[in-house]
């Protein structure tokens, strides 16, 4: 039970830095947290989530080769994930190609969709909510209204979703 706890406490926790844009001090509690528990699919799967593209930041080509390892140890594990495990480590198999292309367009759009379609499966799960709205934001960030404050294609659909989350956690 104590290493399920520690394990579960590093992965809230790095969860967390992901939500705060740390990334890399996300990646090291995920790294400490597959120490204890290589066989974890969830850890490979947020290693590889926090690796990828964000908001502020877009990908590199070390983090997507890391991206990319991280995501073939998550597939590699799904079987010993719930099966909302499986659908989030599926739906982030479709954000990375090994290699990479330069154009990563497609690749976005496809995780957009996959996190749509597990977001309507779990509409009860804020952090899938959350991912999906997100997802979406990744497809034109910082490009969501316009000049005149009207919303792109899309925004209202995040905005939605995010609404929604807030309604099941309205504290956080």
């Amino acid at each position: 039970v104590l290493f399920r706890s520690q394990v579960q406490t590093l992965f809230n926790q790095a969860l967390n830095w992901a939500y705060g844009f740390n990334h890399d001090e996300a990646i090291r509690s995920l790294t400490a947290a597959a120490k204890i528990d290589p066989d974890c699919p969830m850890i490979w799967w947020a290693i590889a989530y926090c690796e990828g593209p964000n908001y502020n930041l877009p990908i590199t080509p070390e983090r997507s080769k890391a991206a990319w390892y991280a995501l073939q140890n998550a597939v590699a594990r799904k079987a010993n994930g719930t099966d909302r495990e499986r659908a989030l480590i599926e739906a982030l198999a479709q954000r990375y190609r090994w290699p990479a292309p330069e154009d990563r367009s497609d690749l976005d759009a496809a995780y957009a969709d996959a996190m749509r379609h597990v977001w309507e499966q779990y509409p009860d799960d804020p952090d899938i909510g959350t991912l999906y709205a997100e997802s979406m934001m990744m497809l034109r960030p910082w490009e969501l209204y316009t000049t005149d404050g009207t919303p792109e294609a899309g925004t209202d659909q995040i905005v939605a979703a995010l609404e929604s989350v807030l309604k099941m956690r309205p504290k956080i």
